[in-house]
């Protein structure tokens, strides 16, 4: 009885040890409730609120700028049209942000195809609807985020090309000694730049993965 109750020891303590071991390894590829391109897709629509952000303050801090001497309103529109410039680059089909989506979309058609190509002894076809599913939402996503970040960019030069010409006006109103009519170009302009980050937020938001 002694040998056969060691026996039933030796047989179990394998499996148990097993049992403990599988608990602690990571879930498998596509068993997680957020898949690595959501996650870096956030990052990207965290990136394009923090330039909203930026440019939101950039507008308060020129409004506040209608109330100095004229040369810190010069200095200040100089200020304004470096910061819009550096944000449309970073915009550009060829600027970072571009790439990385590019490199998100890509591994997400490729995991996609992977799943579309596994062996239907190796996965059940209801998983594998509900993974493709998944991939496709994520290039759906991708994409969203493609035409947010062109829209901006495209947004940020037009304003960034009204800024040029009123800061072209703002310097002959000053050197005229026309301030009152300096500040009057400015706020127009200062207007123009708020409605166009209300409309940037209202284009950008809806267009973030759902959570």
């Amino acid at each position: 009885m002694r040998k056969f109750t060691t026996l039933v020891v030796c047989l179990l303590l394998p499996i148990a040890a097993f049992a403990q071991t599988a608990s602690t390894q990571p879930p498998a590829p596509g068993m997680t409730t957020e898949t690595p391109v959501k996650s870096e897709l956030e990052k990207v629509f965290n990136e394009l609120s923090g330039q909203l952000k930026q440019i939101d303050k950039l507008a308060a801090d020129l409004k506040a700028t209608t109330t100095k001497k004229p040369s810190d309103t010069q200095s200040q529109l100089e200020g304004a049209a470096a910061t819009l410039s550096a944000l449309a680059d970073r915009l550009q089909p060829s600027g970072d942000l571009a790439a990385q989506l590019s490199a998100l979309r890509n591994a997400a058609a490729l995991h996609r195809q992977r799943i579309q190509d596994t062996p239907k002894e190796a996965i059940e076809e209801s998983d594998r609807s509900t993974l493709l599913n998944t991939w496709d939402k994520a290039l759906q996503d991708t994409d969203k985020a493609g035409a947010a970040i062109a829209d901006m960019k495209d947004r940020l030069v037009q304003v960034l090309g009204k800024l040029r010409k009123r800061q072209a006006a703002v310097g002959e109103y000053l050197l005229a000694g026309q301030y009152q009519a300096a500040v009057s170009a400015l706020r127009a302009w200062v207007g123009e730049l708020e409605s166009t980050v209300k409309s940037l937020h209202a284009a950008i938001d809806p267009a973030k993965p759902a959570a």
